[in-house]
């Protein structure tokens, strides 16, 4: 067992935060399945009260407890951790050897000691010997429609000491992402992405580069309520003063901007709105830490209308100028209630509704509203697993099923479909009928009562609907992202069915109403290997399998898991779930071409999802065939059938004018079995 010794304060501080963020974004890292949560909420009990004693005393723990802590930690990970590896010298923000301050900090003012890139957050962490010299910067008043700003000019390592990010947590989950954006009285100060240490290192390298300049305003918001913050204007121009006092002592280290006990929270007053990555970035470099470059102040005084306007201006600059990640500019839009185009929409009338018609905000407001009330229901089959977020270098949580960014691509086409939710009223009963569907899937898959604690009803005792999912290797098809989609595709056939056959049933509709309605598809074995291997995928399986759940739904009539895995059962409705389409043969055939062309009509058989055709011709006096290219525009597909119509000038045209004697045609269908037997059919030439 390794001893760790700590060089120093600073060194000590960054293990407690490495650690820190080990044990409570675990969900985000490569996290052992054995690991127990009681044993990781004691490691961070202990990791704690050593904090807590550092703060007091200044002692540190001793070398032997801290290497057996580091043990044991690590021992829950399934990737490897070295020892020491919070003490990565990128994160030292230091002049280099070449420089005249060689070791010294890079930073603001003499008192500093040390300035410290930490990677898990993303953030600089500053620590002073004492507070330093206030900072005072000489402003212009400009004004724009009644809204005013100060414009001026500041070094950047001034702009980095006192200015924090309000940043979305990244290791948030779903359901506490999902219940916060919910309550408007949350996330006021949360609402901006986390930064990209990538994009920090590769503005730190643009900088470097003395012959790169910077005059991209870095916009800024100035709480002027915040104790430390004092704004005097006179006319035209302004004196911004922040004094460093917000600072605090933290044990025998001096004084820190950053703290991690008992809350995580960056204590500089000033808010970056645009341009965190570049203030960071330049801030780390030793050839323009100092550079003066243009900043715009939007005063504030720290109400919550002035906190909803400034987030706002940031979500119009990276939505409409540099975009950010798509869930992120989805969540912005929400929560700041932005007017958009129909696809973007999210504004809210005067009474606080989401407005309607042909570009109205309702299906985007209420589609997103839908994924955060299941997400944060823990009464619900999808409690936790709808991705909101996906900040950089930050894994997929293993219990994610669909990104609210595939969740808003579908659902919001049920609030535009009159028979699913079009009409407001439906705006009382939606959210438990949709919640009712997918505890009926999750009680009939698993054959017992949501929330299926083990053994379920299946022969070998295991359920089909975990929440949260097993492990990447050995989910549930059904619960594989891709597989997923699948339900979100039927549910708007199912309901329609529902409604266009039982018009005296009940909304919302109940879980015993959807799980009679699905009891046709409840014998499917989605953990069978067979059926995760041959349909597993995110893209054309979601067709086939949401097209054999509603033809088996359709068709009703209960079958066993024996006949719906057969592999021997071709376009049979709610059995062959691993068979290929059978074969069709042509409805019309064309002995030679009429009218110019001929047309070959090959009726759909059930569980096919697409035609493929092979076409022959052979020319007079030759023994061997060419094959004929069959381009997508030949084809017309429906739900019945597709036509393939050939042009008697195409052929003419591949044949270079030579005279045709006869024309094979062979036509199959496919899904993700593979094909069916071909239909063939000859043509010959008649003169």
């Amino acid at each position: 067992m390794p001893a760790i010794t700590f060089d120093d304060d600073e060194d000590f501080e960054l293990f407690y935060d490495h650690c820190k963020d080990l044990i409570v974004n675990r969900e985000n890292t490569n996290l052992a399945q054995h690991a127990d949560s009681d044993a990781m909420k004691e490691l961070l009990e202990e990791l704690d009260q050593w904090y807590a004693n550092y703060e007091q005393t200044g002692d540190k723990p001793d070398s032997l407890e801290a290497g057996e802590f580091w043990e044991t930690l690590i021992s829950n990970y399934e990737d490897n951790h070295a020892v020491d590896e919070w003490k990565n010298p990128d994160s030292k923000i230091v002049f280099s050897q070449e420089h005249p301050k060689s070791g010294d900090p890079i930073g603001y003012s003499n008192t500093l000691m040390s300035s410290q890139l930490l990677s898990q957050k993303s953030l600089i962490k500053h620590r002073y010997s004492r507070p330093p010299n206030a900072l005072e910067w000489n402003l212009r008043l400009v004004e724009q429609h009644g809204e005013i700003a100060f414009i001026g000019s500041a070094p950047i390592c001034e702009i980095d000491a006192v200015s924090s990010v309000p940043w979305l947590d990244p290791s948030m989950q779903s359901h506490d992402f999902g219940r916060r954006t919910l309550d408007s009285t949350e996330m006021r100060n949360e609402w901006q992405r986390v930064v990209d240490i990538d994009r920090i290192g590769n503005i730190k390298g643009f900088a470097n580069d003395i012959s790169n300049s910077l005059f991209n305003p870095i916009i800024l918001y100035a709480d002027t309520s915040h104790e430390n913050v004092q704004l005097i204007q006179r006319g035209n121009k302004a004196n911004l003063k922040i004094d460093f006092e917000f600072l605090r002592r933290r044990g025998f280290g001096g004084f820190t901007d950053y703290i991690v006990s008992p809350t995580e929270k960056d204590l500089r007053p000033l808010w970056i709105i645009d341009g965190q990555h570049r203030t960071r970035g330049f801030a780390i470099s030793e050839n323009s830490y100092d550079v003066h470059v243009p900043i715009v102040i939007i005063p504030g005084d720290g109400t919550e209308s002035k906190r909803t306007k400034v987030a706002k201006i940031f979500t119009e600059i990276n939505t409409e100028g540099v975009p950010v990640e798509e869930m992120h500019q989805i969540f912005l839009r929400y929560k700041f209630k932005m007017k958009g185009g129909r696809s973007d929409n999210f504004e809210l009338n005067e009474e606080g509704s989401p407005t309607t018609g042909q570009t109205g905000s309702r299906p985007n407001v209420r589609a997103y509203e839908l994924a955060l009330k299941l997400a944060s229901n823990n009464t619900s089959p999808l409690y936790n697993t709808i991705q909101f977020q996906k900040p950089p270098k930050k894994k997929d949580d293993k219990r994610k099923l669909i990104t609210v960014k595939t969740w808003m691509d579908k659902v919001t086409k049920w609030f535009r479909n009159d028979k699913l939710y079009l009409a407001v009223d439906t705006d009382t009963y939606h959210v438990a009928e949709v919640n009712n569907f997918f505890t009926a899937f999750a009680e009939n898959t698993n054959k017992t009562q949501w929330p299926c604690p083990l053994p379920s009803g299946w022969r070998n005792r295991n359920n089909r609907w975990e929440n949260p999912p097993g492990r990447s290797n050995s989910k549930p098809l059904i619960q594989q992202v891709g597989a997923f989609t699948s339900l979100i595709e039927l549910y708007p056939e199912l309901l329609e069915y529902i409604v266009d056959k039982m018009d005296e049933i009940s909304r919302p509709i109940s879980v015993v109403d959807f799980k009679q309605i699905m009891s046709p598809i409840k014998n499917i074995d989605w953990l069978d290997p067979t059926v995760r291997r041959k349909l597993k995928g995110r893209q054309s399986n979601v067709k086939y399998l949401t097209n054999f759940m509603i033809t088996s739904i359709k068709h009703g009539g209960e079958n066993t898991a024996e006949e719906i895995l057969r592999e021997d059962l071709p376009s049979t409705a709610g059995k062959g779930l691993l068979s290929k389409p059978s074969r069709r043969d042509y409805s019309h055939k064309d002995d030679w071409f009429r009218g110019g062309q001929a047309e070959f009509t090959m009726p759909r058989p059930l569980h096919a999802q697409k035609s493929g055709w092979i076409v022959q011709y052979y020319k007079r006096g030759e023994s061997a065939a060419s094959k004929l290219n069959v381009p997508k525009g030949w084809q017309k597909l429906n739900n019945d059938s597709v036509t393939l119509t050939i042009k008697k000038s195409d052929v003419s045209d591949d044949a270079q004018g030579a005279t045709i004697d006869k024309i094979i045609v062979q036509g199959c269908w496919t899904n993700e079995l593979g094909d069916s037997p071909y239909s063939k059919h000859t043509m010959n030439n008649p003169r």
